[in-house]
């Protein structure tokens, strides 16, 4: 059994007019326990939230892994022409190799301005664990959902926000 470490490093641009944007900034780190690379993850879209206001007392906004965005709270989804889409990443190993994925529950992000906001990881498609059906090169696709809580303007200040998700991947 091999364990391997994807580290996603996620960046969450404010906008001090109360708009939000979840902007990834990817690094690929990959940490075999092994010499032999038993899978090979790469990034093919990152996490993108939209536009949406924070509200009053805050609450939070969702996308799952079949790119639906939903909103609770005082949060307000926005169609200001920003995408929104879950974090797709492809995996390519061998063939009948079982894949299990472990992230960490909760990322929490630092604000520039002080505040915090939480990041959830929240669904894969397809559900873990898988099984890699075809040779390599041929890459499987796995779509990962997320949500972020965000307080009110006090508790979440505009500004910055920042921090990493952790991703291990076991492959039997």
């Amino acid at each position: 059994m091999q364990r391997i470490l994807f580290r996603y490093k996620t960046c969450l641009l404010v906008i001090v007019a109360g708009l939000f944007f979840l902007k990834g900034e990817c690094q690929l780190k990959l940490n075999l326990s092994t010499n032999e690379a038993a899978l090979k993850v790469t990034v093919r879209q990152e996490l993108q939230l939209g536009a949406f206001t924070q509200g009053s007392s805050g609450g939070s906004i969702s996308v799952s892994p079949q790119d639906i965005r939903s909103a609770s709270g005082t949060v307000i989804p926005l169609n200001f022409g920003s995408n929104y889409h879950a974090l797709v990443l492809e995996i390519e190993g061998a063939k009948g190799a079982i894949v299990s994925m472990i992230a960490g529950e909760t990322i929490v992000l630092t604000g520039s301005n002080g505040g915090t906001m939480r990041l959830l990881i929240k669904g894969t498609s397809p559900l873990m664990p898988f099984v890699i059906n075809e040779d390599a090169p041929a890459k499987s696709v796995i779509k990962i959902g997320a949500e972020l809580i965000a307080g009110n303007s006090i508790e979440s200040p505009p500004g910055n926000y920042s921090g990493s998700l952790n991703i291990s991947f076991i492959v039997e």
